[in-house]
C-alpha cells in the first residue's frame, strides 16, 4: 500500500467552453511610464490577448485598467486549485523595468470572468542577494477600483448591467465588503444598486447577507447621487424581495434598514418621516415590520 501514497487524485473537472476575461488595475508614477511594460507568462498557453483598455490620471499616477483573454481548456489540471465554492488557477502577471523582473502571482476563477484590484508585484532579487523593489504604485481604495471598472466596463467595453461580466464584477465587490472587518458606506451603497441590476445568482440576497450595521464606517462624502436610484429599488420594494430565495424577516428589515440609514445619514428627513408612514400597517410580509426596524435600528441612529 505504500505505493499508493505517491499517487495524486485529480478531480473530475469539465472546462468551461469558451474565453473567460481577466481583468486588472496596474498603476504607476507618470514620470516612469515609458520605462514599464507589462506582459503576460509566455509559458502559460492559457492566456492570450493582453490589452490595455483604459487609462487615466490620478494625482501623480497613470491608472491602467488591463484585460487578457484566460482558455481553461488549455489549463494543465494538475495546477488547478479545488475550493467549496469554485476552481482557481494562478496566473502570473509580468511588469518589466530597466531590465527588473517584477512579477504578480494572482488565482482567477476558471468558471466565471474574474476581477483582480490594484496589483502588487513582488520584488526582483538579483545576484549577491541583490534586490530591486517595484515602481510604486498609486494606494487606490475600494471605492476608487469598483469605481474604475464600473466606469471602463460602461464606456469602453460597453458592457450592461446585466451581462454575466458585470455579476462577476459584483461578486468581486461582495467580497470586498466580506472580507473587511470594516467597509465604506458608500462601497456598500454603490455595490447595492448595482446588484439590483443583476437578476442572476441571486446577487439581492448576496448583497443583503453583507449588511451588518457594525461594520459601516461613515465618511463625510456620503453622496446624495445614490438617492433616486434608491428610492426607485423602494419603489419596486415588492418586486425585489419576491426575487429572494429567503424572504425571511431577517431580509426583510435589512432592505429596509438599508434605506432607513441611508436617509438618516444624509438627514433627508421629510423623505424619512414619509417613508416611516407608508410602512405602518402597509406590509405584506410582516405587518410588525415598522417597530421591528425602530428596535433594530433606532440606537444606531442615537450613536450617528
Amino acid at each position: 500500500m505504500d505505493e499508493l501514497k505517491n499517487f495524486e487524485i485529480i478531480q473530475t473537472y469539465t472546462p468551461y467552453s469558451g474565453l473567460l476575461s481577466i481583468y486588472f488595475i496596474e498603476s504607476h508614477l507618470i514620470s516612469e511610464d515609458k520605462s514599464i511594460e507589462i506582459s503576460l507568462d509566455s509559458k502559460d498557453s492559457s492566456i492570450s490577448n493582453l490589452i490595455k483598455i483604459h487609462q487615466e490620471e490620478f494625482k501623480s499616477y497613470f491608472i491602467n485598467i488591463y484585460k487578457f483573454n484566460l482558455n481553461p481548456s488549455l489549463v494543465d489540471r494538475k495546477n488547478i486549485k479545488y475550493t467549496h465554492i469554485n476552481k482557481m488557477i494562478e496566473i502570473k502577471i509580468i511588469l518589466t523595468q530597466n531590465k527588473c523582473i517584477f512579477k504578480s502571482i494572482n488565482l482567477v476563477d476558471l468558471e466565471n470572468d474574474t476581477f483582480l484590484g490594484n496589483l502588487k508585484f513582488s520584488e526582483y532579487k538579483w545576484y549577491l542577494g541583490m534586490k530591486y523593489q517595484p515602481p510604486i504604485n498609486a494606494l487606490l481604495t475600494d471605492l476608487e477600483i469598483i469605481n474604475y471598472y464600473i466606469s471602463t466596463l460602461i464606456t469602453k467595453e460597453n458592457k450592461h448591467k446585466s451581462d454575466l461580466c458585470y455579476g462577476a464584477l459584483i461578486n468581486y465587490g461582495i467580497n470586498l465588503l466580506n472580507n473587511g472587518y470594516k467597509y465604506d458606506f458608500n462601497l456598500f451603497i454603490l455595490i447595492y444598486i448595482n446588484a439590483y441590476y443583476n437578476e442572476k445568482e441571486n446577487m439581492i440576497q448576496k448583497i443583503l447577507d453583507t449588511f451588518d450595521i457594525d461594520k459601516i464606517i461613515i465618511n463625510n462624502n456620503s453622496s446624495l447621487s445614490y438617492l433616486d436610484e434608491l428610492e426607485n429599488i423602494y419603489r419596486n420594494q415588492y418586486y425585489h424581495i419576491e426575487k429572494l430565495e429567503n424572504k425571511s424577516v431577517i431580509y426583510v428589515i435589512k432592505f429596509y434598514t438599508i434605506y432607513i440609514y441611508f436617509l438618516n445619514i444624509l438627514n433627508q428627513k421629510e423623505k424619512l418621516s414619509n417613508f416611516l408612514y407608508e410602512l405602518i400597517d402597509n406590509n405584506k410580509y410582516d405587518k410588525l415590520i415598522l417597530p421591528k426596524l425602530f428596535y433594530q435600528n433606532i440606537f444606531h441612529f442615537i450613536k450617528h
